[in-house]
């Protein structure tokens, strides 16, 4: 036998619809039907928490997504409509995937009639860390400058004679009688020449024997941090 809601018996009189009532009672079966099954049935009277349905669900977010701001999301896995639901982000705010074409996971709990981000969809990045380091000093190659030079096998020695102390020396005597006078006079010619003194030795250069070096000038030094031992860590990370 019929009930009322609130347990009495209920009368079988007939029930007349009009057809914009019966059209909207249609429409409202249909979406129910290609809905979410798993909601609890149309209850009458009060319903306590145990009955009030299910509440969280899982969905697919695109794009970035601001704290305290609304997004349309989908719910996962349905294809039927309706299958999104206008949620708030309570959380964090979250940057777009690294693709604009991937959608992020997130679920979403139900809190009367607002739906509210609980969670979102997480990555793992790993990362190189330095467990040991040492300092190595080096010439920047702006302290350096080039030299030329001559090489041994460029040189080579010559014997030359010291100059000695000047003497003079005859070289041509005449005579000349005056007959008159009876006086004879004579007619010397001298020649200065230098005595050779001892001998000597000298280096010589060959010029076109040059070579170059680099030298480095120690001012000009510089220091670097080397990493001697690493390690790895896995982090989470919002991206993707």
């Amino acid at each position: 036998m019929a009930k009322k809601p609130d347990g009495k018996p209920a009368s079988v009189e007939r029930v007349s619809f009009t057809r914009p009532a019966a059209e909207r009672i249609g429409k409202a079966v249909r979406q129910v039907e290609a809905g979410d099954r798993d909601l609890g049935p149309i209850e009458w009277g009060p319903r306590g928490g145990a009955a009030s349905g299910k509440v969280f669900r899982v969905a697919t977010a695109t794009g970035a997504w601001s704290v305290d701001s609304p997004k349309e999301v989908t719910f996962y896995g349905i294809t039927s409509t309706p299958n999104t639901v206008t949620v708030i982000n309570k959380l964090v705010s979250l940057p777009a995937p690294r693709s604009t074409a991937t959608s992020r996971i997130v679920n979403i709990a139900k809190d009367g009639p607002q739906w509210y981000l609980v969670s979102f969809q997480m990555a793992t990045a790993t990362a190189v860390l330095s467990g040991m380091t040492q300092t190595m000093t080096f010439v920047g190659t702006g302290a350096t400058q080039t030299i030329t030079f001559f090489s041994a096998s460029n040189t080579q020695a010559i014997t030359y004679a010291s100059p000695g102390s000047d003497v003079s020396v005859l070289t041509d005597l005449s005579a000349s009688l005056n007959t008159a006078d009876c006086t004879i006079t004579v007619n010397k010619t001298t020649a200065s020449f230098r005595i050779v003194g001892q001998t000597q030795t000298a280096t010589t250069v060959s010029v076109s024997g040059t070579q170059t070096a680099t030298v480095i000038s120690m001012p000009g030094t510089q220091t670097a941090v080397i990493t001697t031992g690493t390690y790895t860590a896995t982090y989470i990370t919002l991206e993707l």
